[in-house]
Order: C-alpha cells, then structure tokens, then sequence
C-alpha cells in the first residue's frame, strides 16, 4: 500500500508539473511580440508612394522606463548584409547615423548611403492608405519611391523602430523662392 501512495503522489506532482508548465507556456504565447506598426494611412500620405530599407535590426530593452535598441545587426538592406549571418554594427556607426535627424534630405542620404543599398529593391514598399505590420526593430530609410505625384516635397526620413505604431507623414512644404530687389543707392555717411 505504501508503494502505491508514492506512486501516486509521483503522478500527482507530474501532473501539476505538466499543468504549470502548459499554463506558462500559454500565458507567454499570449504576450505580444515587440514588432513595430508603420502607418500611412493619413490624408496626407495621397499622392505618396514609398520605399522602406531595413538599415540595421536589433533587440530591444526597456531601460529605465526607456524603449532602446540592443545588439544591433545590419538589415536585408545594408551593405553589409550576409544572408544566415548575423553581423554586428558598431556603435559609432549608430551614433553617426542617429545624427541624422533634422537634416536636410541630401544630408540624411550621404550618411545612409554609406551602409545602405538604397536601388529601389527595398524591404518593403508602401502607398497611401497601406499599414506594414510586424515590422522588427531597428533603424529604417523611409524615402518616396518618385515624385510625389501632388506637387509635395520629396520625403526621405530614418526611423528607429522600437514596437508601437509609427504614423508616417510626408513633408509638404514646397521648395519655393523670394525675389528681392537690392537698392545699389549709396547712403551718404556722415561722421
């Protein structure tokens, strides 16, 4: 009798081993995965059609109450890009390439184009209305793909991705010029 309430007790703990290790399991399935939403749905985006260059990927951590990006690797559109390999990017190259923002278009391509093959083959592509879902982390080039077809500016951004979603707005500003008319009349100066 006693060999027999050992046993069971043995099948009794497997049991409730097996039932938590099915309900952790479950529980981390539900758990979202930390991929990115990029929207170009807005009104704003008509006339727009893009490209999306996956710059480099990398893992995120929440540091401080801080979304960042971790153990970056160059993206299917870097350069540097080997197929099945993972490569690590420096961190001066992240740095370099994060001081990009704010700076006019030709300025944000010379910088990219040192590590991204931007030749219209991108990761994704997008028009007005789309959203790209599951988009990993990392850092993208999000540039129209031509012309935009309403008179707009010419778009060119580089977007860190840490999850969420990510509205994409075109720049609307049109290039645009002051004519003045400079007055050679010499003022008489006198002392």
């Amino acid at each position: 009798m006693m060999k027999a309430n050992k046993k069971m007790r043995k099948n009794m703990i497997k049991k409730a081993s097996m039932t938590a290790l099915a309900a952790t399991l479950s529980l981390s399935a539900a758990l979202p995965a930390f991929a990115a939403t990029l929207d170009f749905s807005g009104e704003s985006n008509t006339g727009h059609s893009y490209n999306v260059y996956q710059i480099f990927t990398g893992k995120f951590e929440e540091v401080e109450g801080n979304k960042e990006l971790k153990e970056m690797y160059y993206g299917v559109d870097a350069k540097a890009y080997v197929a099945g390999e993972e490569k690590r990017v420096d961190s001066a190259v992240i740095t370099e390439l994060e001081g990009v923002s704010g700076k006019t278009t030709a300025e944000i391509l010379k910088v990219v184009e040192a590590y991204a093959e931007i030749d219209g083959s991108s990761f994704q592509t997008a028009k007005a209305g789309d959203v790209l879902t599951d988009i990993p982390d990392g850092y993208y080039l999000i540039e129209d793909a031509e012309a935009p077809s309403n008179g707009d500016s010419f778009t060119t951004y580089v977007v860190k991705v840490v999850g969420g979603t990510i509205k994409v707005t075109p720049k609307t500003d049109k290039p645009g010029f002051d004519k003045q008319v400079l007055d050679n009349e010499k003022d008489d100066v006198t002392e």
